[in-house]
């Protein structure tokens, strides 16, 4: 559309001016930011509905009320003499994208009333997650939740607690607020309060993160949801929960508990319908169209396009098998995935999840102790999930790890702090048969992948792998949070070289950096030709090198090069009769890592040891690039 102006600067008031939408209010942003928006995320302004007007900031996109954003550009325009049918243009924001497009209707005026007659749902706001307005029972109940109370434990507290001292509220397991409950009177939380909230039942205790944390969520009067799970309400602040529940349901340690989850029809990306490798659904359930796939079982219930739908029926799918990748023709043979298999984009549907546990990060334990305890869990889960479930977890990173401090009881009676490991994140696990663990690219995150997988782009995970990624885990950990010889400068160009670098292969993918490749083969982590070494300070300040953490690390990395090493010499040697002799060495360390139990041994032995140190941390932690799980994350898919 082209607006009539006069022949001088165009300015953006000759839009706003000329643009009407009932029920709705425009507002220019100015170039300005919202106030704590860490990304400083700038827009040109946007429609809101009159509803949500007092609490727009002036000046600013007030991103959180924003029905229909706009950005203007003030140059030539796209010319409708060009020959084309449509124009896609992508958004890129940050590690985020989207895919817009640019319709040939002139009739904006129209548009704009249209627009404003929509239903929530079909102005894209998801129905099942309701505003709380700040009178309703919901909201400030959160608001009560979030005030301290004098019972909350201090996670970090090391001695052990009376138990009759202990608020027995703290210790029960999960309960509903009687208020709140299916048959109380505000089983709704969006129902407006009528009464006093004094009458509610005290906020129970817990652990003083869990309180700040949610409390942090709540500052500066941001957005309060009601969200519907199950036809349950949970105030806000194969799919991974069918895993999540089948190893529930195998009462495995260590992993999640599925309170409830819930996968929400219609709510799914589009983009894969056009671009296409995994093959959704159809978009018309007709034989003529040349998008619905004869092999898919969905209805059109099931996956159905957006009512604002802007693709033709195409007269083809792109074909995966003309990508840049790995895949080959057989990519989608014997029940594998497509999408794991080739490149291109993936479908996702909308699956929104309650567990039992709130965790804190694994950079976040107290002392060496804690981290080899927590990644004793962690594998302890794997193994429970390997050998009971049949499952392969396949992403194992420092992100994938959590800290769950729960109160457990000592010989003597009385209750201590444990910090127990957490292994989540399990939407890329598949099961061990051959049918299921084929794959031809890469999965997981590549800072914690196995050397070998690094390597070979078309290796299938095994138990080896997956601990020598816990092993990567356990040395980003010891670099970035404990004490050790290594200045800060060296600390960061090892850990750029070590887990963040990489090399073009033969083939024009990604292979492992030669850094980690020399690591491994030679069996030291050194830098500067100086050896790693762990320490803790005694009470004069004095650095002492007698650390467990020491040898547990060379111990795991003598069994990883032994692995690497013979396989290096089983695909140059494929056909010895009789291997050398260091080699048969070599094979018997390296069998210990064909299972989860010896690497289980050893991390036991070292755990139950009397002579961990408690000094043994660094504050703030040493690398200043950033947290490899946090901002270094290459998923393959």
């Amino acid at each position: 559309m082209k607006l009539n102006v006069p022949d001088r600067k165009f300015k953006e008031k000759d839009v706003t001016d000329a643009w009407l939408c009932p029920n709705h209010t425009f507002q220019i942003s100015t170039r300005k930011a919202d106030k704590n928006e860490t990304t400083k995320s700038e827009l040109d302004g946007g429609f809101f509905h009159i509803n949500d007007t007092r609490f727009l900031s002036k000046g600013v996109p007030s991103w959180d009320y924003s029905r229909f954003p706009v950005e203007f550009k003030n140059g030539k325009s796209l010319d409708d003499s060009l020959s084309r049918l449509d124009v896609y243009t992508l958004v890129v924001n940050g590690p985020e994208f989207r895919l817009l497009y640019w319709d040939r209707s002139e009739r904006l005026l129209r548009l704009l009333v249209d627009l404003s007659r929509l239903r929530d749902e079909d102005a894209g706001l998801d129905p099942t997650a309701h505003r709380l307005s700040q009178d309703s029972c919901g909201y400030l109940r959160m608001s009560q939740v979030a005030e301290a109370d004098s019972f909350d434990l201090d996670e970090q507290y090391t001695t052990t607690h009376n138990p009759t001292k202990i608020p027995a509220g703290l210790r029960d397991v999960r309960c509903d607020c009687k208020p709140f409950a299916s048959d109380g009177d505000y089983s709704d939380p969006r129902k407006t309060m009528d009464g006093d909230k004094r009458m509610w039942p005290v906020p129970r205790g817990t652990f003083k993160y869990v309180r700040k944390f949610f409390r942090d969520s709540l500052e500066d009067n941001a957005l309060r949801y009601m969200l519907e799970v199950e036809g349950k309400y949970y105030l806000r602040a194969e799919p991974e929960h069918d895993i999540l529940r089948k190893l529930n349901e195998a009462e495995l340690p260590g992993v999640p508990t599925l309170v409830a989850s819930e996968t929400y029809a219609g709510q799914l990306t589009h983009l894969s319908l056009i671009t296409g490798v995994t093959n959704p659904a159809e978009l018309n359930p007709s034989p003529s169209n040349p998008l619905s796939p004869s092999s898919s079982s969905a209805t059109a219930s099931q996956m159905h396009s957006p009512p604002h739908v802007f693709y033709r029926d195409l007269p083809f799918r792109l074909d995966p098998s003309t990508f840049d990748s790995c895949a080959n023709k057989s990519a989608t043979d014997a029940g594998a995935d497509p999408g794991e298999d080739v490149q291109g984009v993936r479908h996702f549907q909308h699956v929104r999840m309650v567990v039992d546990e709130f965790c804190l990060p694994l950079s976040a334990f107290r002392c060496g102790h804690d981290l080899v305890s927590a990644i004793f869990d962690a594998i302890l889960a794997h193994q429970r999930a390997y050998n009971d479930c049949n499952l392969l977890h396949r992403d194992i990173s420092a992100g994938n790890i959590l800290l769950l401090p729960r109160l457990s009881e000592t010989a003597d009676g009385k209750l201590r702090i444990t910090w127990n490991g957490i292994l989540t994140d399990w939407e890329m696990a598949k099961g061990i048969s051959p049918i299921e663990q084929r794959q031809h690219v890469r999965t997981g995150t590549w800072a914690f992948m196995s050397v070998l997988c690094q390597i070979d782009a078309t290796r299938t995970s095994e138990v080896s792998d997956e601990l020598e990624s816990f092993f990567h885990v356990l040395v980003y950990m010891v670099l970035t949070r404990m004490r050790i010889n290594w200045t800060a400068s060296i600390i960061n160009d090892f850990v750029a070289d070590y887990f963040h670098h990489s090399r073009h292969s033969m083939g024009g993918g990604q292979t492992c950096s030669l850094i980690r490749e020399m690591y491994i083969k030679d069996g030291v982590l050194e830098a500067s030709h100086t050896p790693l070494q762990v320490h803790s300070v005694d009470d004069e300040g004095e650095r002492v090198f007698e650390h467990p953490m020491n040898e547990l690390l060379s111990s795991l990395l003598g069994r990883f090069r032994a692995r690497f090493l013979v396989h290096q010499w089983d695909r140059r040697n494929p056909s010895a009769a009789h291997p050398d002799p260091t080699i048969t060495v070599l094979r018997q360390a390296a069998e210990h890592l064909n299972t989860h139990n010896a690497t289980l041994e050893m991390l036991k032995d070292y755990r139950d040891r009397e002579d961990w140190p408690r000094e043994d941390m660094t504050t703030p932690p040493m690398v200043e690039k950033g947290e490899v799980y946090a901002s270094s994350i290459y998923r393959f898919q």
